[in-house]
């Protein structure tokens, strides 16, 4: 009989890494989760522009210019707050 799911946390008599073992499963739990905001946010964008409105005049080009650029400056600043999530938790291979 299985003891349990492999993805458990092994119970280690050592207080110290399994307290470093649970800050990092927190810590890929929030990283999911900014994650799954940006997938949410890349969904919005890409049906946000519809198809058939793609540079038909100079008025529309600009505007598509204008919502690229938007989009550019959202998704920057979504991938500095998922750097900065990564970078202020440490390195799984710091264990031990």
């Amino acid at each position: 009989m299985s003891s349990g799911p492999s993805h458990s946390i092994p119970l280690d008599p050592n207080p110290l890494l399994y307290g470093k073992l649970l800050h990092y499963r927190v810590t890929v739990h929030m990283l999911q989760d900014v994650l799954f905001c940006f997938l949410e946010f890349l969904q919005e964008k890409e049906h946000s522009i519809p198809l058939d409105d793609l540079g038909r005049d100079v008025a529309s080009v600009a505007v598509l210019q204008r919502k690229h650029e938007a989009f550019e400056n959202e998704a920057s600043a979504l991938g500095a707050q998922v750097r900065s999530k990564g970078d202020s938790r440490g390195s799984p291979q710091q264990l031990g």
